[in-house]
């Protein structure tokens, strides 16, 4: 097992490096069956929230944002060319946003190499009322970080990620549109029957929240670049 006690963070690294290692297992596997998907790959974002706390880590341009008291912050960065040009000073935030290289990534999920796993580092402390995005960047090249916030902080979990995609599409619709929305607090949602999210222990908790959360990403992910 990963998970021993309270001592979770190196515990954690292994579980988010192995867990998208394993993704990454997959995807090549698929491609190597089917030679007219060579080249295929993915993005990814892997989050475990333990005792509070919140650890992460991705490969590609697929983003974690964070909300916390009105105000909304990006944890993982970009692995995309335009990301790099960025940061060496090469162009402008402004001249980024619409870079013809956007799509050019530094790393993917299933390119037949070991992924580079970035791990998000020091893990957060989530406060009640926290709230978390994952998404691809069929929503953020389409609407703005003020308008994702907006609506994040505004509207309940299910429906703002409706609204998101509704608002993606109609800016555009450029990409494949990937969100997953988690509000941190004490009570579950009303909608899930008690035995989904009921255990008996905290390890098994975050088990299930994490494999939750990587199946579905990848599958919505995976899914739309096939639509």
């Amino acid at each position: 097992g990963y998970f021993h006690g309270d001592n979770l963070n190196p515990e954690a690294e292994v579980a988010i490096r192995e867990s998208i290692e394993l993704a990454a297992e997959a995807v090549s596997k698929k491609t190597n069956e089917n030679p007219s998907l060579e080249g295929m790959g993915t993005t990814c974002v892997v989050c475990i929230i333990h005792n509070g706390y919140l650890f992460a880590g991705h490969i590609g341009d697929s983003r974690l944002y964070l909300l916390h008291e009105g105000i909304m912050k990006r944890l993982t960065r970009d692995h995309s060319r335009v990301q790099f040009m960025l940061e060496a000073g090469i162009i402008s935030e402004e001249n980024a946003e619409k870079h013809p290289h956007q799509n050019f990534l530094a790393r993917v999920l299933g390119s037949n190499q070991q992924p580079r796993v970035e791990i998000l580092a020091p893990p957060i402390k989530l406060r009640v009322g926290d709230r978390l995005l994952i998404c691809s960047d069929g929503l953020y090249n389409e609407v703005s970080e003020a308008n994702i916030a907006k609506i994040l902080g505004s509207t309940p979990a299910k429906e703002a990620a409706d609204k998101l995609v509704v608002m993606a599409n109609e800016a555009g619709g450029n990409d494949n549109i990937t969100i997953e929305i988690f509000a941190y607090g004490p009570i579950p949602p009303t909608s899930i029957p008690e035995t989904w999210y009921s255990f008996s222990d905290p390890i098994s908790a975050a088990l299930f929240h994490t494999c939750f959360l990587i199946f579905f990403f990848l599958l919505g992910y995976l899914i739309a670049g096939y639509r």
